[in-house]
């Protein structure tokens, strides 16, 4: 530490360097802590000291606050995160990365963290670093801005204002048209992003308006992935919840043989959310045909019969009577099935001839501690 203060730029440097290589040890980050390592380059990010200094410091502060809330405090506390912002808009190609990283970890540790991200004005410089040229800064923007808005609606607004759901939509475009289908982590954030902000009105109104519309999110649905399921599913859900233009033209993209299949997956734990919320934008959707829009049974059997079937038979399927049944499937598939049923006696009389209404009684039987399930199952009936 006399050496960093004293010994010049590349004694500092050097130091900084050191401080990285050892915090990749995490049993190291608490002595480095509390020998004060976050004071010593935090000095080293001033807008006096040099590129070096920059790019030594910042990726010390990366390692060193990865997985470490009392690290993340500290460095908020001594204006860590202002000492940052500047650093976003530098025209190099590694600084701006970097500092978005540092503040990806800032932003997934602790509520205050991700308020004072709005407070100093930080998601201004990360929304513009989503166009970056820069494929490291691009991902390392969509990470922090995934976590900044995880929970926070003021944030979720504030990136919308910003024009932040043009750019990560078209991070999801680039990631579909690259080779191998593109990076995971890359579409993992900016998948998550627009479902945290997709809360918002005005953002959800703007996911299908991109160059090739929902494309990107249908696609990532109806991939492999369970992990890119996740983030694309609540995204749809968030849409259909929040747009009221969102059902028709989900229904315009091909969404319904998408999200069906995605019910599919209700015998497997591991998609209990995705079976769930792909069967809450179904319900949605079909809540639209009261405006004679979204999801219409009639129709959808004029067009094709088999969709018709395959759709109430995988809406059954979802329904749970065992312990431990999801409720949130349970509430959203019967809801599903209710809203279909109320717009068309075909699709009634379909469900009683499946064996619906015992289905449907089990589940409302088995939902005294749950009302939304009670409610669903009841209006379906």
């Amino acid at each position: 530490k006399r050496k960093e203060r004293g010994g010049g730029e590349p004694m500092r440097v050097a130091a900084a360097f050191c401080i990285e290589s050892v915090a990749r040890n995490e049993s190291n980050k608490t002595l480095l802590r509390e020998a004060g390592a976050i004071d010593g380059l935090l000095r080293m990010l001033s807008h006096t000291c040099s590129e070096e200094e920059h790019v030594a410091a910042a990726g010390a502060c990366v390692q060193l606050l990865a997985n470490e809330e009392d690290a993340t405090i500290i460095f908020r506390l001594q204006a860590g995160i202002q000492r940052l912002r500047p650093i976003l808009a530098m025209t190099d190609a590694l600084r701006p990365a970097l500092a978005a990283e540092v503040l990806s970890h800032c932003a997934s540790s602790n509520s205050e963290s991700r308020v004072a991200m709005r407070v100093h004005d930080v998601l201004r410089p990360l929304v513009a670093l989503l166009s970056s040229p820069t494929r490291r800064a691009r991902l390392g923007a969509a990470t922090a801005l995934m976590s900044a808005t995880n929970g926070e609606p003021t944030n979720q607004i504030k990136v919308r204002e910003l024009g932040g759901v043009m750019p990560l939509m078209s991070l999801l475009e680039e990631e579909a048209a690259a080779p191998n289908g593109g990076e995971r982590a890359m579409q993992t954030c900016a998948a998550w992003c627009l479902a945290n902000i997709a809360g918002d009105s005005r953002a959800a109104a703007q996911l299908g308006l991109g160059r090739t519309g929902y494309a990107p999110l249908l696609a990532l649905l109806g991939g492999p992935i369970v992990s890119l399921q996740r983030p694309a599913a609540a995204c749809l859900l968030n849409a259909s919840i929040n747009d009221a233009s969102a059902p028709a033209n989900l229904l315009r993209q091909g969404a319904l043989n998408t999200l069906i299949d995605c019910l599919s997956y209700a015998s497997e734990d591991a998609n209990v959310e995705v079976v769930a919320w792909a069967a809450g934008a179904l319900l949605n959707m079909a809540h639209a045909a009261a405006n004679g829009q979204g999801l219409q049974y009639d129709s959808v059997a004029a067009e094709a019969a088999a969709d018709a079937s395959r759709l109430l038979s995988a809406l059954l399927n979802c329904l749970g009577t065992e312990a431990g049944a999801d409720p949130l499937q349970n509430a959203h598939a019967a809801g599903a099935l209710g809203n279909l049923a109320a717009h068309s006696v075909a699709a009634g009389e379909a469900l009683v001839c499946r064996g619906a209404i015992k289905l449907l009684l089990d589940v409302l039987g088995g939902a005294r501690e749950e009302p939304t399930v009670a409610g669903f199952a009841a209006g379906a009936l």
